[in-house]
């Protein structure tokens, strides 16, 4: 029996997404076996990273949904990081005012909705082929890049006078650096200020406490939920010769006028089994990206 489906993990800092992959899959001696991701988190991150197992899973990451992950983060005023976060080297700002908690709120609304955004010099993002932290470790001066994210809600959860703390929550884009938001932050307070921490609690319509711990799925107390279940895509369900068809690689018919043209669509066979992402186009529906194997359908 094939293994394939996600599991929600609660992943924990120190440990980067790919290190991760890796060790789930000497857990599960899952050797031969492919094993993925959605959603990559920084070392520095914790919280929820569905990992993506089986080749009849993995293969349909780049249509997952991820476009939209809520976080909440610390952000420390009176310093600055040369990573964006605790793991770089910290230079304090010297003679500045302390602010309350009344002078971030008054901010907060100027962040939300469509933005430019500083890509990190310590980011994952490739130029030319390396990472951006390639060329950072090495002291290669790269021009800063910049991209387009979307804040659909910030708020302040809780702010320490004393320690010069702020707690947020952020709804936003796939691609925003949570870093980088709160350096933005900070600046328009005319301060210094660095990520302390960050959790991801909710990706897609899954959230941080559906996950399982390391520990969980050494002793095997997890579930694999389905690829599919994280692909936002309409739905069609197939009758068996239908089916049997589009596995072969043919078109089949399809008169459903309720799906536009060129979309694409879950296909489901007549026992609710996932086969694969189609295209509707001319009434017909033409296999796209399809699962390795045909179900069983007695």
């Amino acid at each position: 029996m094939s293994i394939n489906g996600v599991i929600l993990l609660n992943k924990e800092t120190g440990i980067s997404s790919n290190q991760v992959d890796q060790k789930i899959k000497r857990i599960l001696s899952l050797r031969k076996v492919k094993i993925g991701h959605i959603g990559t988190l920084d070392p520095l991150a914790k919280g929820i990273l569905p990992i993506v197992v089986g080749n009849n899973s993995t293969k349909f990451i780049s249509y997952v949904d991820d476009k939209i992950k809520t976080y909440e983060f610390s952000l420390k005023f009176g310093y600055k990081s040369t990573t964006g976060d605790s793991e770089g080297h910290l230079n304090k700002q010297e003679f500045y005012e302390p602010i309350t908690s009344k002078n971030i709120v008054k901010i907060i609304p100027e962040f939300v909705g469509k933005n430019k955004q500083k890509i990190p010099n310590f980011s994952a993002k490739k130029i030319d082929g390396k990472p951006l932290y390639f060329y950072a470790r090495k002291g290669i001066n790269i021009p800063p890049k910049m991209s387009t994210i979307f804040i659909y809600s910030l708020s302040l959860n809780n702010f320490s006078l004393t320690n010069q703390i702020a707690k947020f929550t952020v709804k936003c884009s796939k691609g925003t650096y949570i870093r980088s938001l709160g350096e933005e932050i900070a600046r328009r307070l005319n301060l210094f200020g660095y990520v302390t921490e960050i959790m991801r609690t909710k990706i897609f319509d899954f959230s941080i406490n559906q996950c399982c711990e390391i520990q969980d799925i050494k002793k095997n107390n997890f579930t694999f939920l389905p690829i599919h279940s994280f692909i936002n895509l309409n739905e069609i369900y197939l009758n068996e010769e239908k089916t049997k068809s589009i596995m072969l690689g043919k078109y089949v018919k399809c008169d459903d006028s309720d799906f536009f043209l060129n979309e694409k669509l879950k296909m489901f066979n007549s026992k609710n089994n996932f086969i694969g992402i189609g295209v509707f186009t001319n009434k017909m529906l033409k296999p796209f990206r399809l699962i390795n194997f045909v179900p069983n359908f007695s």
